[in-house]
């Protein structure tokens, strides 16, 4: 590539971004618009709330990420991060896996470190999937008790299970030793030495509290969609809610997110789950589609104008 097009390629490569962005947000909501059933005929006031916590939402998310960074960009701020966040909300929402989000936070760091990161955005990611999976074991555990009609012997080796997931979850949480010895073992490749080093690193201490901040937006994300259900007519009660909603994301957790297959999905699994515990599939679809729109959507177009200050090939390119 000439030195002309090298210079070039950062604009194309963030437009081609801009432009898939757009297109997908387009195509999503062309997709679920003939589902949507009177989305704007809500109870505004909890509607209203929910919105204003989209900032509570993404202000915790990016503390989680200046937490995992500061002891390698210590010059990281708590803007800094958010803007980060953001910016991997837009590179993530068309990717399978959102794996595009690794890219838009990473791009805004200054170059050097950059595979460090990439180690500490994975571990981000599994303590966050970490918080999902515990919690949603434990709805599962009551679901498996006052939802199914299964005998005693068996419902008592579920609660076995349960604890012992759990259990294991947290020591893998923890439990850096494996990870370390089998990358140890890799040493002679460069970027496996980087991460080797990287793991080391990350004490417990530091760990427990991306945990902590993971349990806290686990919370404001699931009372968002409380406040949603309550918006469109719900009125089981508060602990049935979040009973079902934990249970949601359990689910969805399982379900590969594969870019434009996953439209669709997450309202399919509400109207599934609500469905079990009687709530008209109008509330569970409409209370999802805002959502999407709140945490996803919304914060995926705000992320585009950062794009032009990602640093690609180890400059700012604007």
């Amino acid at each position: 590539m000439t030195e002309k097009g090298y210079k070039y390629l950062p604009l194309f490569i963030k437009g081609g971004i801009s432009v898939a962005v757009i297109i997908y947000l387009v195509h999503h909501l062309w997709k679920t618009s003939y589902q949507v059933n009177h989305l704007g005929n809500l109870l505004w006031l909890p509607a209203i709330v929910s919105f204003f916590m989209i900032a509570i939402n993404i202000g915790m998310e990016g503390l989680k990420w200046r937490t995992m960074v500061r002891n390698f960009y210590p010059e990281t701020t708590l803007k800094s991060a958010i803007e980060a966040v953001l910016a991997g909300m837009t590179t993530g929402i068309f990717t399978p896996n959102r794996i595009g989000e690794y890219g838009g936070r990473i791009f805004l760091l200054p170059p050097g470190r950059r595979v460090e990161a990439v180690v500490l955005m994975f571990v981000d990611r599994i303590c966050q999937m970490m918080v999902t999976l515990w919690m949603g074991a434990f709805a599962f555990l009551g679901y498996i008790y006052w939802k199914t009609e299964w005998p005693m012997h068996l419902r008592i080796w579920g609660a076995v299970g349960v604890v012992v997931i759990s259990f294991a979850m947290i020591w893998l949480a923890f439990a850096r030793k494996p990870m370390i010895r089998v990358l140890s073992r890799f040493r002679h490749y460069k970027y496996l030495r980087i991460a080797h080093s990287t793991l080391e690193q990350l004490n417990p201490g530091l760990l427990g509290k991306v945990l902590l901040l993971s349990a806290i937006r686990y919370g404001v994300f699931t009372l968002q969609f409380v406040l949603l259900l309550y918006a469109y007519g719900y009125t089981q009660g508060v602990g049935l809610a979040i009973w079902m909603i934990v249970l949601m994301y359990l689910f969805k957790s399982f379900v590969p997110s594969i870019a434009l297959s996953e439209l669709g999905i997450r309202e399919t699994i509400a109207i599934a789950v609500m469905g079990e515990f009687g709530v008209p599939s109008e509330v569970a679809f409409n209370a999802t589609f805002l959502l999407y729109l709140y945490n996803l959507a919304l914060p995926s177009v705000l992320g585009m104008y950062l794009l032009p200050r990602m640093r690609i090939f180890g400059k700012k390119v604007s």
